[in-house]
This record gives structure tokens, C-alpha cells and sequence, in this order.
């Protein structure tokens, strides 16, 4: 795959049939994500779980920024998640759940789109 010149992360791997597996993979990991909506979070579970096990084989690569964006964006809205849970009682849950759906959906389409434009996702993007 071409990747954008500008790009601050080099792609480190010489075999583009595993570099688009990996692709693939993190565009997977993306569909987990999007499907916790339905599943209350199970899947971003599993996406988490994939992120750790597949990490290494990723690292120094573009597409290390992704998995690394992918855990930070599971591991926050879990717990945004739980803590909306726990505060639903006293009605300041609400708050939290909604809070953390729209800034899921945010970093996954953003993450996605910027998958398939064989870019990095840089922190300073959210």
C-alpha cells in the first residue's frame, strides 16, 4: 500500500500482502468497536484483547498509531461506561453514557477514515 509522504511513522514492512493483513486486521478491530453498541461493550473487550495479542507485529509501523488509538479509545470508553452505570441512580449516568457513545463513535469513524487513507492517527487528532 502507497502511504502518504508527510507521514510522521514509516511503514517498516517489506511484505505488502502482511502489511494489508494487518490493515485489515486493525479495520476489524474498528467493526469491534462499532459493534459494542449492540453487544454493551463485549466486543470492545475482544477488541482490546486483539489490540495486545497483535501489538508487536505492528510496531513500527503506520499502523501502530491505530492499535495504540484503538486501546486508548476502548480502555476510556469502558470505563466512562461503568462509571455511567454506576452513577445512573443518582441521574448524572445518563450524562456519562451519552458522553462516551458520541466520543466512541468519534474516534472510531475518525480512526477508520484515516485507515483507509493509509494514515497514522496522531494524538493531537481527537
Amino acid at each position: 500500500m502507497t502511504q502518504i509522504s508527510n507521514s510522521p511513522i514509516s511503514s517498516q514492512s517489506s511484505d505488502p500482502k502482511i502489511e494489508e493483513s494487518h490493515k485489515t486486521l486493525t479495520g476489524i478491530i474498528y467493526l469491534l468497536h462499532l459493534l459494542a453498541f449492540a453487544t454493551s461493550g463485549i466486543t470492545l473487550v475482544i477488541a482490546i484483547a486483539t489490540n495486545y495479542v497483535k501489538r508487536n507485529e505492528v510496531k513500527g509501523t503506520w499502523l501502530e498509531s491505530h492499535f495504540d488509538w484503538q486501546i486508548k479509545t476502548a480502555l476510556i470508553a469502558l470505563s466512562v461506561g461503568i462509571l455511567g452505570g454506576v452513577t445512573i441512580q443518582v441521574g448524572i449516568g445518563y450524562f456519562f453514557l451519552v458522553g462516551a457513545m458520541l466520543w466512541l463513535m468519534y474516534r472510531i469513524v475518525f480512526g477508520w477514515f484515516r485507515l483507509y487513507e493509509n494514515n497514522p492517527v496522531r494524538e493531537k487528532d481527537f
